[in-house]
């Protein structure tokens, strides 16, 4: 069930249409070889509209569907029997322009965004590295519950408004705290 603004400023569940999720940025983890495991969180900027950072959402979606349907696409075309070389640039020309009008779209909040990184290495334990990746998860299960908590009516948008904003002050001063060793995107 959607949510919508009550009089006391609580979002609470209607009929109707579906609610979108607040777009407060993400969490991504992968496991490499020898277990290095790499944590990367994104904190959007909270002054943001909500349509930019739909935009800037959506060209961290592009790249991983563009190279698997890209790449399934070339393949294709091969075996029906178009050269590798024309396919390759044909695929190009289309998926292309596609990532270029969402870098441009994504432009006023990816200048602002914060990202930090983690990375652990499975096989040896080095408690800096833990403890910037339990500080990552920290952030993003606060975002994430308060999101839930949002959702479910039990704190305001204000409330919500606050604890992003204290995340992302947190993020930043963490990003410039260590920035030689954190790439600002």
């Amino acid at each position: 069930m959607p949510l919508e603004q009550a009089p006391d400023d609580r979002l609470t569940r209607t009929q109707g249409r579906k609610s979108r999720p607040v777009r407060w940025g993400h969490l991504q983890q992968a496991v490499a070889r020898h277990g290095v495991v790499t944590t990367r969180l994104v904190v959007y900027p909270p002054d943001a509209s909500d349509a930019e950072r739909r935009w800037a959402h959506r060209l961290h979606d592009f790249a991983p569907i563009a190279v698997g349907a890209g790449t399934s696409c070339w393949l294709l075309l091969i075996a029906l029997g178009v050269s590798p070389e024309y396919s390759a640039l044909a695929l190009l020309c289309l998926i292309a322009p596609v990532g270029i009008h969402l870098w441009r779209r994504a432009r006023p909040v990816r200048s602002r965004t914060i990202s930090l990184w983690s990375n652990r290495a499975g096989f040896r334990s080095d408690p800096a590295d833990e403890r910037r990746e339990e500080m990552l998860a920290l952030y993003s299960s606060v975002m994430e519950n308060a999101c839930d908590d949002l959702r479910r009516g039990l704190i305001t948008r204000e409330t919500f408004e606050r604890i992003w904003a204290s995340v992302y002050a947190d993020a930043r001063r963490a990003r410039f705290a260590d920035g030689a060793s954190l790439p600002s995107r």
